[in-house]
């Protein structure tokens, strides 16, 4: 602790309480925590990270206490501090109350340790020996968490601490999140490590962990981040091969050493950011702003060095174009083989002694010089026009685009440029007296082409020249707008006058509070006494604050769900193959085969998708190695799957090991960039020429401005396009050798659509087909539309969550919509896999997880979620696992019985409706003649009434069913994106993403605006899809309505057969969306609201941008929704009558068939002996 001595030369805090005393940003607050800092001398090292990655394990390791709780399960929603003291627990809450207790209770802090609500923080004194010099260890809540308020209240102690220990688990390194936070704190010149935990999970034949090393070295320098150290760990097998908990031990005990020397650091620096901050208020306070005269001068640094660049351009246009031009025509392949004998031929024709014949040699050889003339004319002037005139044309062409030299008699001349090679042309470069030889003709056919290439250099120059002038007039009307805005500039600057000398006064002003704080002595008597009024509080018992805790119980809505099938699926199948076998010759029943051996076979349809869903490093691709026994997709803690991989089937085309690479087509590229880069460019893009000319332009100013995934995904495409742009759109057949590089290098794999891995396993033996989907945080738009396709279509989904961190924010949209049209599906097809369940340390622990997961899962509206614990890990190294045999038999059960159930039971109504037909037709065969054409007339009759009434039955009702669901689902649909809307407003419009003043800080409020709409525009295609799942379960019920009205009819009105719905799928809708939220001028408008940092988010100026938004956007919103609904309402009407006629139809096809059959069924004792037969058949 400080005495009294030392403190009078060091910070004078009382001088700056007396400033801060009028300060709206409780600058006052923040300084009486420095000054409790400052006062204990207290060294503090704070914890960060991942939820789950084991910050809390690893403190309690490092004190060689369990005092922390720690849990796979969010264990910290506020901030716990560990320090050297008599046992006691301090209990800070947000409304300023304190609770103590002189003792250190594990239960009352493991339960308010979670209850971020009204605990703010918690102080656990001990003698711990590592904390003996004034250490305290800080853990803070997760910084991925997925409640916003645990990471705000990471970000409200950054100021308190010293070191930074962030740790990260190590299937997570590459998580964008840790390079966002690791850079804020660079940038905040605030010295940390990382800690890499849980290394026991590296296996060195999924990667070798150097390499591993090097991908987390290569991310850092990426991010320009540098940790002071990295260390990697293992507190589960703390005597792991690559464990170095010990070294990372030594490493904090240095910095406890040396912490007089790091305090002093952080509170210099912590007081100079309060000494700014008050400078910056307290002139604003005064009505100086002046915060745009440091854009202005960069403005008008910047505009002189573009106008210089421009200048420059101009003048090398000419000399740039000659020098691609001569690249052009130097490299031009003319001389072929061919064309070199056709020289040949040409030159020897032209000897004095060439003669043809015997007779009428004159004639003959005239005749033949002429022939040879015309060949080998006819391929130069072929080679000409494919090798130079076009290679020409295009490069003058892309010249003419860069330079937007939109002319028209400009491009008229390139579309016809042309250069026509002439007898002459290869006659000049003859030479006479020349011996026709080997060395000769190649002399001639070098001189030719280099003639070739002057005469189009001089057919061409012309354009070049009338280009040269347009680009200088381009240029030229550029110089005279930026010099423009340079003038308008520089009438702004000298309007600043007044400001240049309030800037002055507030460096003054600055310079004078450091001078007072850091050099003039006090005794800091003023602020002890206001310490001690601050540091009051109304003490709370803690008995009040605590809750009781849930028991930790099995509960029975996550168990297994599955159920004994209430058909037998084996003894139908075989029943109806004995009919079918039957009745398959005899003519009546024909209708009833066919219909029945349809049923049939889609019972015992084999194949099956299964669909693999969960955030990147959740574990899907090892998990499905583990499931088919071998190691097919490669895993890996980076992230792998940006296409989609499947594992197939073989088929006699693809044999085991086979692997077919599906590549993207230019559209499809093009589209995923452009859905990157529109928040930074108003430029539309339609070809890829265009897209790649852009990028690499901008390539440097897109790194800095794009997210980190972005940029990287943008760099890749750069670096790979030109190896695999012929390869866009086809596909390829490689082997598993070579699979990986298509995965895992991601200069390839960007332009990867899909890869399909022929597989033989027990699994693909049973048809079953495995997609391995890209993370549920995947940057691409058309992932999302992807995964919506596999929700809907697939017949089972797996969402695989990882044991250590079983829930993030990257989850949380897609598990939203998952809930939303869960109980759209006709049997239940969800099933969730807590991978790496190994990881418990015991069982409780692990019922723990899966209860926290199954709470998860029902905030998320997914009901009953049926959870598996397991681990891929143990199941490749072929461990005995009770959970996972649990899942596999399950999922067996799934395959044979339950994803059958809904299919047999329309096999089981065949079977009845035979049986009916059959015993009636008996009966009938038995009466009269007379009493049989009755029957027959009776059922024509029937028929014909039955067509009436279809007919005219109004079936509106149905269709007025279906468009009141949407209706009232649009109606809720925008009642959810307005929800979203605040909260995506805060996530892409904060100080994080606008961090700076005048213009420039409106450019980045542009680009955060645009990324706002295109985030709405991904929410709202989400609620299309989500939509349009639950609408095509409301069209099945319209329909099963619709027919028991007219099954009514049938069985009342008529002795006919009842109708059964056949129709099992419905046609696809993509959303036709034309609709702008904002369109470029709006989002201009909006971003003038900005003028600096201060002013925007201190003062709540953010707030009335967040107002306008929502104002702006709200129409366009119920626009688009409207146009959805109007959208859905004419498709779904659609599908209803083309659904009802098309049955109506067939009813009306096999009825008369059945009909007209009964006479020859009643003439025939051979079928009626085959009848009686079969209905002893069928009711056997």
């Amino acid at each position: 602790m400080i005495t009294t001595e030392s403190k009078a030369t060091t910070f004078n805090f009382d001088f700056l309480i007396k400033e801060f005393n009028n300060s709206e940003e409780q600058l006052d607050h923040k300084l009486m925590q420095l000054y409790d800092k400052w006062k204990e001398e207290r060294f503090t090292i704070g914890f960060t990270g991942h939820f789950s990655a084991g910050k809390s394990t690893l403190i309690n390791a490092l004190i060689k206490e369990e005092l922390l709780p720690s849990s796979p399960i969010p264990t910290s929603a506020n901030i716990v501090e560990v320090r050297y003291g008599e046992e006691e627990t301090i209990f800070d809450l947000n409304d300023g109350r304190q609770a103590i207790e002189h003792e250190i209770n594990l239960e009352h802090v493991n339960e308010l340790a979670k209850n971020g609500e009204e605990v703010r923080s918690i102080t656990v004194t001990k003698p711990i020996e590592l904390l003996k010099n004034s250490v305290a260890l800080m853990d803070t809540p997760g910084i991925d968490s997925s409640d916003d308020e645990e990471f705000k209240r990471t970000l409200a102690n950054i100021h308190l601490i010293d070191y930074f220990v962030y740790v990260m688990d190590y299937n997570h390194v590459q998580s964008e999140v840790n390079f966002k936070f690791l850079r804020e704190l660079q940038n905040n010149n605030i010295p940390f490590i990382i800690v890499v935990n849980q290394v026991d999970k590296h296996n060195e034949n999924e990667l070798l962990f150097d390499s591993f090393k090097k991908s987390l070295k290569d991310s850092c320098h990426s991010w320009t981040i540098e940790p002071k150290a990295v260390y990697y760990t293992s507190l589960i097998n703390q005597n792991h091969p690559l464990n170095q908990l010990n070294d990372l031990e030594h490493f904090i005990q240095g910095q406890i050493s040396n912490s007089k020397t790091l305090i002093e650091n952080k509170m210099k620096l912590e007081l100079d950011h309060l000494i700014e901050q008050w400078t910056q208020e307290k002139f604003t306070l005064n009505n100086y702003d002046y915060s745009e005269l440091n854009d202005l001068r960069e403005s008008n640094k910047r505009l002189i060095d573009e106008i210089n660049t421009i200048k420059s351009d101009q003048e090398l246009f000419l000399q740039n174009t000659t020098k691609e031009l001569n690249k052009v025509l130097n490299n031009a392949y003319i001389m072929t083989f061919e064309a070199r004998e056709l020289a040949k031929s040409y030159l020897e024709s032209l000897q004095p002694k060439f003669r043809v014949g015997k007779l009428f040699t004159q004639k003959k050889t005239e005749e033949e010089r002429e022939r040879r003339l015309e060949a080998f004319l006819s391929i130069i002037q072929e080679r000409v026009k494919t090798e130079m005139v076009w290679h020409v044309r295009h490069l003058l062409t892309n010249q003419v685009k860069e330079f937007k030299l939109e002319e028209n008699e400009l491009i008229n001349d390139l579309q016809q440029f042309t250069v026509k090679v002439t007898p002459q042309d290869l006659y000049q470069s003859v030479n006479l007296s020349a011996e026709v030889n080997g060395n000769s003709v190649l002399n001639y056919t070098n001189q030719l082409q280099k003639q070739l290439a002057q005469k189009v250099k001089q057919s061409v120059a012309p354009i070049i020249n009338q280009m040269d002038d347009s680009v200088k007039s381009y240029y030229l009307s550029i110089i005279n707008d930026l010099e423009n805005q340079l003038m308008e500039i520089q009438n702004e600057i000298d309007q600043f006058n007044e400001v240049v000398n309030v800037e002055e006064k507030t460096e003054q002003y600055y310079q004078w509070l450091a001078e007072q704080t850091f050099e003039n002595p006090s005794s800091n008597e003023l602020i002890k006494k206001e310490y001690q009024e601050f540091n009051k509080n109304e003490a709370v018992h803690v008995q009040d604050l605590l809750v009781k805790s849930e028991d930790i119980q099995t509960r029975q809505d996550i168990q297994d769900a599955s159920k004994k099938s209430v058909i037998d699926i084996d003894e139908l199948v075989k029943h109806s193959e004995e009919i079918l076998s039957y009745i398959k010759s005899i003519k009546p029943l024909q209708p009833f085969y066919q219909s029945l051996n349809r049923q049939l076979s889609k019972v015992n349809q084999s194949e099956m998708t299964i669909a693999l869903f969960g955030a990147f490093s959740a574990g899907k691709s090892s998990f499905a190695n583990a499931w088919v026994g071998g190691n097919v997709l490669p895993s890996s803690p980076n992230p792998t799957t940006a296409a989609i991989n499947k594992i197939c089937p073989v088929t006699q085309e693809n044999a085991h090991e086979d692997v077919l690479v599906f590549y993207k087509t230019e559209d499809q590229m093009v589209d995923q960039l452009s859905r990157i880069l529109s928040p930074f460019t108003s430029q539309s893009f339609t070809q890829l020429d265009d897209l790649i000319r852009f990028v690499r332009k901008n390539l440097e100013r897109l790194t800095n401005q794009l997210s980190k995934t972005e940029s990287s995904f943008v760099e890749a495409f750069i670096y790979g396009v030109e190896k695999s742009r012929n390869s866009l759109g086809k596909q390829v057949k490689i082997t598993t050798n070579d699979f990986s590089k298509y995965v895992t290098v991601e200069s390839i794999s960007c332009f990867i659509e899909e890869i399909e891995v022929y597989y033989d396993c027990e699994l693909t033996r049973q048809g079953v087909t495995l997609v391995d989907t890209p993370g549920a945080d995947s940057i691409h738009a058309r992932h999302t539309n992807t995964s919506f396709h596999y929700v809907k279509h697939s017949d089972a989904i797996i969402y695989v969550n990882y044991y250590n961190h079983a829930f993030s924010r990257a989850d949380r949209e897609f598990l939203i919509q998952l809930g939303r049209v869960k109980e759209a599906f006709a049997l239940d097809k969800m099933f969730f896999i807590l991978n790496a369940s190994d990881l418990a340390k015991d069982e409780k622990e692990l019922l723990l997880v899966k209860n926290y997961l199954n709470d998860q899962l029902m905030q998320y509206g997914i009901k009953k979620p049926s959870i598996y614990p397991l681990s891929s890990k143990q199941i490749m190294d072929g461990e005995e696992s009770k959970e996972a045999n649990r899942f596999f038999e399950r999922f067996e059960q799934f395959i044979h019985s339950d994803s059958k159930e809904l299919i047999a039971s329309k096999l089981k109504d065949e079977q009845l409706r035979l049986k009916k037909f059959v015993g009636t037709t008996i009966e009938e065969a038995e009466q009269s003649t007379y009493l049989q054409n009755a029957s027959i007339n009776n059922m024509n009759s029937e028929l014909d009434q039955f067509k009436h009434w279809v007919k005219e039955y109004d079936q509106n009702i149905f269709i007025k069913n279906i468009n009141q669901e949407i209706d009232e689902l649009t109606h809720y649909m925008k009642d959810r994106i307005y929800i979203q809307l605040n909260d995506l407003m805060k996530e892409t419009i904060n100080p994080a993403t606008i961090n700076l003043n005048g213009k420039k800080g409106r450019e980045q409020l542009q680009v955060a605006i645009k990324k706002l709409l295109a985030l709405l525009n991904q929410r709202l295609s989400n609620e299309f899809n989500a939509t349009h799942i639950l609408l095509d379960q409301r069209l099945t019920y319209s329909v099963k309505d619709w027919l028991s009205q007219v099954n009514n009819y049938i069985t009342k009105q008529t002795h006919l057969s009842m109708l059964y719905n056949d129709v099992d799928s419905y046609h696809e809708l993509e959303e036709d969306n034309d609709q702008v939220l904002l369109n470029s001028k709006e989002v201009d408008v909006l971003s003038q609201l900005y003028k600096n940092k201060k002013e925007f988010f201190e003062e709540q100026k953010v707030k009335d941008l967040y107002e306008e938004l929502h104002s702006k956007t709200q129409d366009s919103i119920s626009a688009r929704i409207n146009s959805m609904a109007q959208q859905l309402q004419i498709h779904y009407e659609s599908e209803f009558n083309r659904v009802s006629t098309q049955l109506i139809d067939d009813y009306l096809v096999e009825s008369n068939e059945i009909i007209n059959q009964k006479q020859a069924i009643y003439k025939e004792p051979s079928i009626l002996n085959e009848f009686k037969e079969l209905n002893q058949m069928i009711n056997s």
